[in-house]
């Protein structure tokens, strides 16, 4: 016999006949009772047996089924026609429904954590109700009865789907799974679709025209990995130009300025050098310390988990001499109970021997508890040192960062004043030597207009003041007044429009230079500001993380002492020999547990 794997057609030969698995399971599964539903008891029933199967798990079952704990749930081959109730595992990391009677998928909306859902071997039509999977990874719905694949536009991170063995016939199915970015492996086989002879070429054309589209996708999402690092480093962009360029975004005095000439240009050359290699270097020494940071908390990873399992093999031990130990007393108390019923006798008769075992046990309940809780005071104690080391080496760290930065910003902040400076400088020999020009100019046409006159003229003037108007008008006036129209043309064009606005007078000039200087000041001051910030609050937050985490530890540590102990307990008193004699009350039991808390 032999089994086929998936996308091999699922058929096995015995004999002369040949078998469907498919029909196999579901003849097994459906055709002896009627489908059903998941409810309460079968979902208890399922976790029940699951959590029984592990010492943690029926310690979980002491205070009733914890469903906010439970991350995977298998009901198989349970004759299930509709899922429901599984809205309360809200945490659900992995589901798993195949070989059922499901007609609908349904009811799952609540899930939202899911990773992986398997719903293969079941009677489902329709690819529905997936919206909220943003987190699914892996899908099966092999074997179902669906013709169409539809409704997954949200499975953004799903890498792995089969859908082998359904009813898909158009190869417009395959075109629409290029809308799931993630995926890596596809099962289509034993559709119709499958079985024609241009499939794969289709398919293979398919991947071709998303070769572009994948390498552009993989490109950005590099950049995105990039840009996530770069802000872990606190330095996102520095190693661009996008700080300086931010600069003159919203600058138009500065922008205005960069039209005056060559100086102003070559200026601005030297001046974006200066800003750019602050810049490098800022986001360059992000990087080093990342690094170290990096290497540090691997370091401190390897160090919390050696001391960690070197108090884990201690305690371990210790709980098997325990049990060791108590497995013997147990027998003893057992063998007691065989002497009272081959006698029939009561356990008054042993009232002693019951007495003195008892004894024995609360002295081997409480010395286990000490050892063990010394060993979890003494990791504590190493835990507290370790994270005071760790987070004493991350504060210095991001202090020293924090003060090469700001040492780079400063030099920023020297080479904004150094470049206003220069510029004002640029921009004053500009205004004067605009101003002076026009002024010389306006006189000279001024002086063409109102020609001189000496004395013996005047009265000539006087007695013929009309023609001498007619004659200016006629011929001195007309052609002055062609270049003074001319004159005012170059002047115009000599200044850039931009620029005007900026120089019509001394006092707008210094105020627009001031203004840009303040501008590119502020812009500095708030990347320094932001770099400060996220990195003091990154510090805080991992501090806090550290000191949560350890309580976190110490006090689940000390409820599984707790619970292990009152398990030994409860074994205990579990005893008929010992059952019998708290009846009689010839033992009294403990009013609390070695922890001290009230026995119920």
């Amino acid at each position: 016999m032999q089994f086929a794997t998936i996308g091999e057609t699922a058929d096995v030969e015995i004999g002369k006949k040949v078998f469907r698995w498919e029909n196999v399971c579901r003849n097994c599964v459906c055709s002896k009772n009627i489908p059903g539903v998941i409810n309460f008891e079968l979902i208890e029933e399922i976790l029940r047996k699951e959590l029984l199967k592990h010492e943690s798990g029926r310690m979980l079952l002491e205070n009733g089924i914890p469903v906010e704990k439970i991350e995977e749930i298998w009901i198989e081959f349970r004759r299930i026609l509709r899922i429901d109730h599984l809205w309360m595992f809200k945490n659900l990391k992995k589901l798993k429904l195949d070989n059922n009677c499901i007609e609908k998928i349904e009811n799952l909306e609540c899930l939202i954590h899911l990773n992986e859902l398997d719903l293969s071997f079941n009677h489902i039509s329709k690819i529905e109700n997936l919206e909220s999977f943003t987190q699914l990874e892996i899908l099966s719905l092999f074997a179902n009865m669906i013709s169409v694949i539809e409704n997954m536009d949200n499975l953004k991170k799903l890498k792995i789907f089969s859908i082998g063995r359904n009813r898909i016939s158009s190869l417009e199915n395959v075109a629409y799974l290029r809308k799931l970015p993630n995926l890596k492996s596809l099962n289509m086989a034993e559709n119709i679709c499958s079985s024609t002879e241009n499939f794969r070429e289709e398919y293979l054309i398919m991947l071709e025209s998303e070769e572009e589209e994948i390498v552009k996708r993989r490109q950005k999402e590099t950049e995105e990995e990039e840009a996530k690092l770069h802000m872990e480093c606190f330095v996102e962009f520095l190693n661009t130009r996008r700080l300086f360029e931010s600069f003159f975004e919203d600058d138009s005095e500065g922008k205005a300025f960069l039209l005056i000439g060559d100086k102003v240009d070559e200026l601005h050359n030297t001046y974006r050098d200066s800003i750019l290699k602050n810049s490098k270097n800022i986001f360059d020494i992000g990087q080093e310390y990342y690094k170290i940071r990096q290497n540090e908390k691997k370091s401190y990873t390897s160090s919390i988990e050696v001391v960690i399992e070197q108090s884990q093999a201690e305690s371990v031990a210790h709980m098997e001499n325990f049990l060791k130990d108590l497995s013997e007393l147990f027998d003893v108390i057992k063998s007691f109970g065989h002497h009272l019923e081959r006698k029939n006798e009561s356990v008054t008769f042993i009232e002693g021997d019951i007495k003195e075992s008892n004894e024995i046990f609360e002295q081997m309940l409480n010395s286990i508890w000490k050892v063990l809780m010394k060993f979890e005071i003494r990791l504590n104690d190493q835990m507290l040192e370790t994270n005071e080391i760790y987070e004493h080496f991350l504060t210095d760290s991001i202090n020293a960062f924090i003060e090469d930065s700001q040492e780079l910003f400063s030099n920023m902040r020297n080479s904004i004043a150094e470049y206003h400076d220069e510029l004002q400088v640029i921009a004053e020999e500009f205004f004067s030597k605009h101003h002076v020009d026009e002024e010389t100019d306006k006189n000279e046409l001024e002086e063409e207009i109102h020609i001189p006159m000496n004395s013996e003229d005047d009265d000539m003037v006087a007695n013929d003041s009309k023609s001498n108007t007619k004659l200016k008008d006629t011929t001195i006036g007309q052609e002055t007044r062609v270049r003074w129209k001319s004159m005012l043309i170059l002047l115009s064009d000599s200044v850039p429009a931009p620029l005007k606005p900026y120089i019509k007078d001394r006092e707008t000039l210094m105020n627009s230079l001031g203004s840009s200087r303040d501008l590119h000041m502020l812009l500095v001051d708030n990347r320094e500001d932001l770099l400060i910030s996220r990195a003091n609050d990154w510090l805080k937050d991992t501090v806090d993380t550290l000191i949560s985490a350890e309580i976190i530890r110490n006090r689940d540590k000390v409820i599984e002492i707790s619970m292990f102990l009152q398990k030994q307990r409860e074994e205990w008193e579990s005893l008929p020999v010992i059952s019998e004699a708290i009846f009689r009350k010839l033992l009294t039991p403990p009013v609390t547990d070695p922890v001290g808390k009230q026995i119920q």
